[in-house]
């Protein structure tokens, strides 16, 4: 803290000088003057004499005490100018502590903030580096399961291919044995011309087990209409049989699919005879060929 300047004299100095301090000074002025031309007596006591002048005081200052005054107006108007200006650096010295302790308080403010932003920064800062590693754990895991997909894909696809491949094969078994119990039924071996007969026979030796599309014969015999509304069902079938399926018979015994389909058209069995047989008949008919 700056120590406050104190200035060396009044700060308001009155217009007139009192006639007793007037005097005070002549006084000191006369004492000085006696102190520097006093003769000591033989006791060491000074002789002392005021030599005053008849004029008063105005003379024994050399003149008037308003021509003394003039002389210190202008000392005095420069102390009030000090003391004015004094006065004044001291108010902008209060207000540059105003202004300093209010930005200090405002950079406080800032810097506290700062600090709590920096604070937010390095949470935000860690949390993004958990979500990074997060992120990365889950396409590690992202990866291993399309991986995993992938492979359960191609599984699929194989299965899918090997259930197309039972199926066709099912049905595949299914033409042979139905159109063995046509050749049963009609004699196909022995009524179509060659080399169609020879396949027919072919086909005849490689029944699959015992499974039966017509029965001709046992405890499940099937009467005349059952037996024409099969003939009547493998015919439909045979012209709308599945190209793999088709092409498999074909391979294995030649063009008899197609003999046999031109011989149960030759038949000309009439649609009709659906209403032959019961719905239990249909349906029976119908599983067969999804089994």
């Amino acid at each position: 803290m700056e120590k406050d300047y104190v200035p060396a004299v009044s700060d308001a100095i009155p217009a007139q000088i009192t006639q007793s301090v007037l005097t005070s000074v002549a006084a000191d002025h006369s004492l000085h003057h006696v102190a520097s031309t006093q003769t000591p007596t033989a006791e060491g006591h000074p002789a002392l004499t005021m030599p005053v002048a008849s004029g008063g005081i105005d003379t024994f200052l050399g003149g008037s005490t308003s021509s003394f005054l003039d002389d210190l107006q202008p000392s005095r108007l420069l102390m009030l100018a000090l003391v004015e200006e004094n006065t004044a650096l001291k108010n902008k010295v209060k207000e540059l502590r105003s202004e300093v302790e209010l930005f200090r308080g405002k950079s406080n403010d800032l810097a506290l903030t700062l600090h709590m932003k920096g604070s937010e920064l390095d949470l935000l800062r860690q949390q993004n580096d958990r979500l990074k590693e997060e992120v990365n754990a889950l396409n590690v895991q992202l990866a291993e399961f399309r991986l995993e997909n992938t492979r359960l894909r191609s599984n699929e696809q194989t299965h899918i291919k090997q259930l197309r491949l039972l199926q066709n094969e099912l049905l595949y078994t299914k033409y042979v044995n139905a159109i063995q119990d046509a050749n049963a039924l009609y004699n196909l071996e022995n009524v179509l011309p060659p080399p169609h007969c020879e396949h027919m026979k072919s086909l005849h030796s490689d029944r699959v087990g015992a499974t039966h599309y017509v029965y001709t014969f046992g405890k499940y015999k099937d009467n005349p209409d059952q037996q024409l509304y099969k003939m009547y069902e493998l015919h439909r079938r045979l012209k709308s049989l599945p190209p793999r399926t088709h092409q498999a018979l074909l391979r294995r015994y030649g063009d008899v699919v197609d003999e046999v389909s031109q011989f149960l058209e030759n038949l000309k069995i009439p649609d009709t005879c659906v209403n032959l047989v019961s719905q239990d008949d249909i349906d029976q008919l119908a599983e067969w060929w999804l089994d």
